[in-house]
């Protein structure tokens, strides 16, 4: 006789005596969820709620009802609590216990209960380019439980200003010593109305650092000043040689003579230069030019590549005379790496600020959804959220062993540099004595 297996199955789908519907077993939730991550979320809470009643007993102990000296906390009932989840809030119920009059933390909630996993992503998604009005919606988590908030374009908004306005002020207050910056690139870029000066720097080792910023209405000599000052008095030491490779604007190159004099070895961007040359120029001359400049640039001897970039000059005087007097400004300037008689590979890397361009493009991709720039304090937040994840992305320098070339180079313009000064001290001595 075939055995009637109605009332298991019955069983089975949750049905128990009398009509009653129970869940089928501790695991049903598991048919709940829809997603890995879903049961995740699901099985953390149900695990929360465990360590939660774990730390109760460790508190009150085993029995609730205990008295005497043995007890030193009390259930006090329990109370909704909020966890960081995924870039959001997500609330649960949790015991409350009290001790000396007073509410005790449960150790399990205040670890788990911590901002910086809210805050951290929160800037990621912003960095990231992510709108805020479509925050909540690129989180992975969104719609997973009814219990989340905290995710609104309003939410995100203040949480953003309180976050970068903190890493902003320690940001700026860095210290520059104890390491060695051999190179020091500045370049600027526009946001709004305002133009950012930043200054990348790099070390023996070739690791990469963004030293700072300097916030004005153009890229004048005042905001170069103040920013190389800055860098001076967080510990940068004006008195050692350093390669500046600048993007050719005048007022940083006269800021950079006045704070470091003849220690500062100043090399032009060559595509900066390049880029101004052919402004000057109609289009059907920019391929050969450019071509032209590049050949010289590439020279690894100093008065091929100035004689190379001399003749360009004359050929383009008659026809076009500001494209040549713009090759002509500063040409020296443009060679300074082959005139150091650095590698080849070296001499490519700090020929042009290009290094520094990815920390620019990083800032541009974070403020391309600013509309608005209400003030300075609100560009400088958003550059030193940009630059501080941007720095996360640097990569050391390729060929960074042929820096050692370069600090030879730096400290034999130190050592006859010091020599002068001593013959120039020794000289005046002189003159007082004979007087």
């Amino acid at each position: 006789m075939k055995k009637d297996n109605t009332g298991s199955q019955a069983k089975q789908a949750g049905k128990v005596g009398k009509g009653r519907v129970t869940p089928i077993n501790k695991y049903s939730r598991r048919f709940i969820a829809t997603s890995v991550l879903e049961l995740g979320v699901l099985a953390a809470i149900e695990k929360l709620a465990d360590f939660f009643e774990e730390d109760v007993l460790q508190l009150v102990g085993v029995d609730r009802y205990q008295r005497g000296d043995k007890r030193t906390a009390s259930r006090y009932g329990s109370t909704m609590g909020q966890l960081p989840l995924g870039g959001q809030k997500l609330k649960v119920m949790r015991p409350r216990v009290r001790m000396d009059g007073k509410e005790v933390t449960l150790p399990t909630y205040e670890h788990f209960s911590a901002k910086e996993q809210l805050d951290e992503r929160a800037l990621r998604q912003v960095v990231a380019g992510v709108a805020s009005r479509r925050y909540k919606s690129s989180l992975e988590t969104d719609g997973i439980s009814d219990d989340t908030f905290g995710a609104s374009k309003s939410a995100l908004s203040r949480r953003f200003v309180a976050i970068t306005a903190k890493k902003l002020d320690e940001w700026l207050a860095r210290r520059l010593d104890g390491e060695e910056y051999l190179v020091i690139m500045i370049d600027g870029i526009n946001l709004g109305e305002s133009v950012v000066i930043a200054a990348l720097g790099i070390t023996v080792d070739g690791y990469k650092k963004v030293l700072g910023t300097w916030e004005g209405a153009t890229e004048n000599a005042v905001v170069c000043q103040m920013l190389l000052n800055d860098l001076v008095q967080r510990g940068l030491d004006p008195t050692i040689s350093r390669l500046f490779v600048l993007d050719g604007a005048k007022a940083l190159h006269k800021a950079v003579h006045d704070t470091f004099g003849k220690r500062a070895k100043v090399q032009r961007c060559q595509i900066h230069k390049i880029r101004n040359v052919k402004q000057h120029l109609p289009k059907e001359l920019h391929a050969s030019v450019e071509q032209a400049m590049r050949q010289a640039y590439k020279s690894s001897e100093l008065k091929t590549a100035q004689k190379l970039l001399q003749n360009l000059a004359h050929g383009l005087k008659d026809g076009h005379p500001r494209a040549a007097s713009s090759l002509e400004e500063g040409l020296d300037e443009t060679l300074t790496v082959i005139a150091m008689d650095l590698p080849s590979g070296l001499r490519r890397l700090l020929a042009s600020t290009n290094s520094s361009e990815n920390i620019n493009a990083t800032l541009r991709s974070a403020t391309g959804n600013v509309k608005r720039w209400r003030n300075g304090r609100m560009v400088m937040r958003w550059v030193a959220t940009g630059f501080i994840y941007a720095e996360r992305r640097l990569r050391r320098l390729y060929g960074h062993t042929n820096l050692l070339v370069l600090r030879d180079r730096l400290l034999a313009n130190d050592q006859e540099l010091d020599k002068d000064k001593k013959v120039a001290a020794a000289a005046t001595a002189v003159k007082k004595a004979a007087a």
